[in-house]
């Protein structure tokens, strides 16, 4: 009975395809391709049978290779020919792998294959699942051969199957079929389910799920190209190029091809921060973003360092993207009042989700000008909030300029945020011990709420990291589940120390290993470049080498650089009493800087942040990249009196006296020190003084907090300074470059001299 119930359904299904046109002649071709990979851990040779809808098979003669890819050739199907795929049999490392594997999908699409899809078409079938935890794999026992029957049951359930299947943790149905970005998102899923290949028991055709996949970025700062950087790759240092827009783009483009679920966001502060602001004032910046299909902008601090007229002219007026802030009121401004935005909703599969834009205040940290009014943050989200949920939405991301600290700030206060993609903090989230870096937070930092979550991210600076997010919402707009991934995108070029110390491009050997070893890691990633940000960047590319040789001031005589005071010159033999002549100028640019945006009492950089010394004469601008080449920003952030004399105590300790690292040495600017190596640790300093608004020398006092001026690296525990990356509080990075620092400084002092003896930040007694 069971049997001829199926027939005459299977019957019924043949004549409701051929009489809503399914079968039209007009849509068959002669022959195409279906491609994918079979993912459990890899399975290699494994047979792939492809099944219509009606049950029957169409091919047997194709199997798995390398990443579990596959391409098989059909014959006579319609181009958007919904089919079943089953791969039995073959290798999963080796070992014999005696179970099956299936998924739906359609003739212009591919498909990965994997226990996550394999659960849905088990519970269609009512077959069993086995989950082996032990050897972290998920599978159908057996070989599955699909009836009729089969077939008749998975097309009742086809939209079902579709959607559930398109709202597994990541993405499985792409649309595409190039075998790289195939064999890319195999690895993925291949990842995710070694992390926890439990998960596939929490998969359900019955949920209303809904995927979102978010790749965003932050605080790029006008950094088009790639970045120098050092990781380590199997415990060995290794200086790669990161980030850049070229390959962010690609990156992005690549994203959106696979998976229409995708938005790419922006964080703020787009500007300022290379030579491409300084000299075209956001043109070769939003010429090179409306490249990478950005969703939405948030608002960054640095976009209205000149005018909020030079932004809305040089960048704002040309983007081809949203750009949202719900706390800026731009009602005086005549050009930002129709473009910046409060929120936007976007629709996927007749899902509405709302991205919603809050900036921080900037009026004290930036030059926004009178027509640009900054309201509360907090009371803006909450107003934005209540309107959408008004509105029935129930899927709300805020895209914020607000730091990291702040953020989950906002995310306690206002519970109904599902997601927050921050900026401005220049905060590593995810872990990235594997490549040597230390992280401030999970990817994503999740703040709990009673009966919801929200999940903060952010994707630290400059586009080295990438911040790639899928998140599952359930049917009341809860996430239920999310897949995290930050990575950082490299070129495929490698360079390591020889045996003389210098760092050289690695061998052709060598650089296969490397490029191997990242290919099997999850948050570094081999990228190509997209053509069109290349040809951008190389038109504005000679004027900003042209600008490197451009004077702006004068050394008056030989600025040298050493790290420890007494230590002679190694190029003239000149011992320097009090240390670095050109440290001392860095500090005192720091400082300046500090007292024009906010308070400062003392600044302080370390030794080894100045690279090389500068010669009586010209200097130019490439000089001081070279001098100050890391990019680093000016952070500002107060401590207690006790706090900093202890952490300049251990500095002098562990660079003056043991000499374990030099490059800690403190020079200060707006203080002075006098250490005494005739005494103990902790009692050297015997003289501390800080120069007061009247240009008075006045006691420091341990008593007292006093805001400090300094680096990112240093404020951030570099150089073994943890003393201030603990202790510290209202830690702010204001993202201002210190070359550009020192370059706005050496051209208002036109003329630099070596410091008066009466302000050299360092007296060295009893040597």
């Amino acid at each position: 009975m069971r049997q001829y119930t199926a027939a005459i359904l299977t019957t019924f299904i043949t004549l409701l395809f051929t009489s809503c046109g399914f079968s039209s002649s007009s849509q068959q071709i002669k022959q195409t391709t279906i491609v994918g990979a079979a993912v459990d851990d890899y399975i290699i040779g494994g047979n792939i049978s492809i099944y219509n809808l009606f049950g029957k098979q169409l091919t047997s003669e194709c199997s798995t290779k390398d990443f579990g890819y596959f391409s098989c050739q059909i014959a006579n199907i319609r181009e958007d020919e919904k089919l079943i795929l089953v791969v039995s049999g073959g290798e999963i490392n080796q070992t014999p792998f005696n179970g099956s594997l299936a998924a739906l999908t359609q003739a212009n699409n591919s498909i990965i294959i994997s226990p996550l899809t394999s659960k849905l078409i088990a519970q269609v079938l009512q077959k069993d699942l086995i989950v082996d935890t032990d050897n972290n794999l998920s599978y159908i026992e057996g070989e599955l051969v699909i009836t009729p029957q089969d077939a008749a049951t998975i097309l009742q359930n086809i939209t079902t199957l579709f959607q559930a299947q398109n709202n597994l943790p990541t993405l499985h149905l792409l649309q595409t079929k190039e075998a790289s970005l195939i064999n890319e998102q195999a690895n993925r899923v291949m990842q995710l389910l070694d992390k926890n290949i439990s998960l596939v028991n929490s998969v359900d055709i019955a949920n209303k799920n809904f995927r979102v996949h978010i790749i965003h970025i932050n605080d790029t700062h006008s950094h088009l190209d790639s970045i120098p950087m050092a990781i380590y790759l199997q415990n060995e240092k290794t200086y790669v190029n990161a980030g850049g827009y070229a390959k962010i783009a690609h990156f992005m483009k690549d994203q959106k091809r696979l998976d229409s679920h995708t938005f790419t966001l922006l964080a703020g502060d787009a500007l300022q921060g290379t030579l491409y602001y300084t000299l075209f004032n956001g043109t070769a910046d939003i010429q090179t973003l409306n490249c990478m299909n950005l969703d939405a902008m948030t608002i960054g601090n640095h976009e209205f360092d000149d005018g909020a007229n030079n932004f809305a002219n040089y960048f704002a007026l040309k983007a081809n993207f949203p750009i949202l802030s719900d706390d800026i009121n731009t009602s005086n401004n005549p050009t930002l009042k129709d473009i910046i935005q409060a929120y936007i909703i976007k629709k996927i599969d007749d899902e509405q989700i709302a991205i919603v834009g809050d900036t921080i205040d900037s009026s004290l940290i930036s030059n926004p000008g009178p027509t640009i009014e900054f309201q509360n943050y907090l009371n803006s989200a909450k107003v934005s909030v209540t309107k959408l949920k008004d509105e029935g939405i129930n899927k709300i991301i805020f895209l914020t300029h607000l730091g990291y600290d702040v953020d989950k700030f906002l995310a306690q206060q206002v519970e109904d945020i599902d997601l927050i993609v921050g900026g401005h903090s220049h905060t590593l989230l995810g872990d990235f011990s594997n490549l040597g870096l230390n992280s401030k937070g999970p990817y994503p930092t999740i703040v709990k709420h009673e009966n919801t979550q929200t999940l903060i991210v952010t994707a630290w600076k400059w586009g080295m990291v990438v911040g790639d997010l899928t998140v599952i919402f359930d049917q009341n707009g809860t996430i239920s589940s999310y897949n995290a991934e930050p990575l950082i995108l490299i070129d495929d070029i490698f360079f390591q120390k020889n045996q003389d110390g210098d760092v050289v491009e690695v061998n052709e050997t060598k650089k296969e290993q490397l490029q191997n070893l990242v290919q099997k890691t999850s948050n570094i990633k081999i990228e190509s470049q997209d053509d069109s940000v290349v040809s951008i960047i190389a038109h504005y590319k000679p004027e900003v080498d042209k600008l490197l040789i451009q004077t702006i001031a004068q050394a008056a005589t030989d600025l040298l650089n050493v790290r420890l005071p007494g230590v002679p010159d190694p190029d003239s033999g000149v011992i320097l009493p009090h240390g670095s002549m050109i440290s001392a100028h860095i500090a005192l640019s720091m400082y300046e800087k500090a007292k024009k945006i906010g308070t400062c009492d003392f600044a302080l950089q370390n030794a080894g942040g100045a690279r090389i010394s500068i010669p009586q004469g010209d200097i130019t601008i490439g000089e001081v990249y070279t001098l100050l080449p890391f990019g680093n920003t000016l952070v500002t952030l107060q401590m207690s009196g006790v706090s900093i004399k202890n952490m300049l105590e251990n500095a002098i300790e562990r660079s003056l006296i043991t000499k374990e690292h030099t490059g800690s040495f403190p020079y200060l600017a707006g203080a002075k020190i006098t250490i005494d190596l005739s005494k103990s640790q902790g009692e050297r300093i015997v003289s501390f003084l800080l120069q007061n608004s009247n240009g008075e020398w006045i006691d420091f006092n341990e008593t007292q907090t006093y805001n400090i001026a300094t680096n990112a690296y240093i404020a951030n525990g570099g150089d073994y300074y943890l003393e201030m990356q603990e202790a510290a509080s209202n830690k702010i990075d204001t993202g201002y470059i210190d070359a550009e620092i020192f370059i706005e400084y050496a051209k208002e002092k036109q003329v630099l001299y070596p410091i008066d003896e009466d302000k050299e930040p360092v007296t060295i007694q009893n040597y």
